[in-house]
């Protein structure tokens, strides 16, 4: 019959050997002649089927957050032009100024860019507010 070791049991399974370890702790069956432990490939199998299957986080809750983020990073970025107007605003200063995490940041300044609030101000990697974004 052939066997495997732990580690052997990881790899086939795709999990670290400290899981497996405590698969063994909490009842996988193994063999152990001597000092090393073995695990049988279909008692593997079979034990792994019995474990809970992990629930996939809905990218739909994950895209709502991120539209989330990035529209709070909006009105923030905003904000902070309306603030100082005539500044040329590097990418990095306006989501640092707007306090945004840097992801949500980059995708607000991405939006601005496109609608034309932003505009490239002459000097490289530097914009001003055109003047667009202000309610009026």
């Amino acid at each position: 019959m052939v066997y495997f070791t732990i580690k052997q049991a990881a790899e086939a399974v795709h999990v670290s050997t400290h899981v497996v370890r405590e698969w063994l702790r909490n009842g996988l069956p193994s063999v152990r002649p001597g000092r090393v432990v073995l695990i049988e490939p279909d008692a593997l199998v079979a034990y792994v089927r019995t474990l809970p299957q992990p629930v996939a986080a809905s990218s739909d809750g994950r895209r709502e957050r991120a539209e989330r983020g990035t529209k709070a990073a909006r009105g923030s970025m905003i904000s902070a032009l309306d603030n100082a107007p005539q500044y040329a605003w590097s990418c990095a200063e306006l989501v640092k100024a707007g306090g945004a995490p840097v992801r949500a940041g980059r995708r607000a300044w991405d939006a601005l860019v496109r609608e034309g609030i932003l505009v490239p101000s002459g000097i490289r990697g530097r914009y001003v507010d055109s003047g667009k974004g202000k309610a009026s």
